[in-house]
């Protein structure tokens, strides 16, 4: 395992520090349940001292993460003269150290210690949490934790009713699928009974064409064809010209009826 030097994780903290202080926004030290020594190792205070790497702090003119931090919140901080050594030149704005948010700092520490072992575990020896215990406000979170995996394992007869149960609930999931395919196929069958026996009856007064599916229904669009109009069909049919429908075209009446009738009574008034 590396050795980071502790000037290092310093730093590192500091950063984290100065940009929840700039942003106005909590810094969460989520400890888990593990037990981190910032009273006589990661604070400024110690690490300034100690014989290995010690933390330069160029005669009081920078801070990296100060106790200060675990004192009322962290609000301390927000003062001009500590931001000024807490902030490097090139985290500052124009020039100058200040929190956009001074309210919504603050500092918030997590374990994972049931409340009855976290005060044993965080202020029981020297080094852990700073002391005294009574800067800090304990908030207990009450939660339900979820059974574990293993006490819902069925074992036996129960095993099998479960097994059955589980592949009864699957069918009938897919039973329900299946229904609804089939009510699906229905509805779609009666849309295209519906569309040709409109088109059925449009085809008496125009021409109809369909512009594809709308919504899960064909749209129909119904092109009247004026009555004053003629159209080529009409005039072909008219002129007795041939048809390109199909159709033998209708041959123009001859009226000889009249002639007959004149011829015939000619032919009687002779004889």
């Amino acid at each position: 395992m590396k050795h980071v030097p502790v000037p290092e994780i310093m730093e590192e903290a500091r950063k984290k520090l100065v940009q929840a202080i700039k942003m106005g926004c909590p810094l969460v030290i989520a400890m888990t349940k593990s037990v981190t020594d910032f009273a006589t190792t990661f604070c400024d205070e110690a690490a300034s001292v100690a014989t290995e790497n010690p933390l330069n702090l160029e005669d009081g003119t920078k801070m990296f993460f100060p106790l200060k931090v675990f004192q009322n919140s962290g609000k301390e901080l927000l003062a001009d003269d500590i931001m000024s050594k807490l902030f490097r030149d090139d985290e500052k704005e124009q020039g100058f150290a200040t929190s956009r948010d001074p309210e919504g700092f603050q500092v918030i520490l997590t374990t994972q210690f049931s409340p009855e072992d976290f005060e044993g575990y965080l202020f029981g020896e020297a080094w852990g949490l700073p002391k005294p215990k009574t800067q800090f406000q304990f908030i207990i979170i009450n939660s339900t934790p979820r059974p574990p995996i293993s006490s819902l394992t069925l074992t036996g007869h129960d095993a099998a009713e479960g097994i059955q149960k589980s592949e009864l609930d699957v069918n009938e999931g897919v039973g329900k699928i299946d229904d609804a395919s089939v009510e699906a196929q229905t509805e779609a069958q009666t849309d295209s009974e519906k569309i040709d026996k409109e088109m059925q009856k449009s085809n008496k007064a125009g021409v109809v064409e369909r512009s594809g599916r709308v919504g899960g229904k064909e749209k129909m669009q119904k092109k009247k064809q004026s009555i004053h109009e003629p159209t080529a069909h009409s005039e072909k049919v008219a002129t007795g010209k041939p048809n390109p429908y199909g159709s033998k075209p209708k041959q123009p009446q001859r009226k000889e009826s009249k002639k007959k009738l004149t011829h015939s009574a000619s032919a009687s008034a002779s004889s």
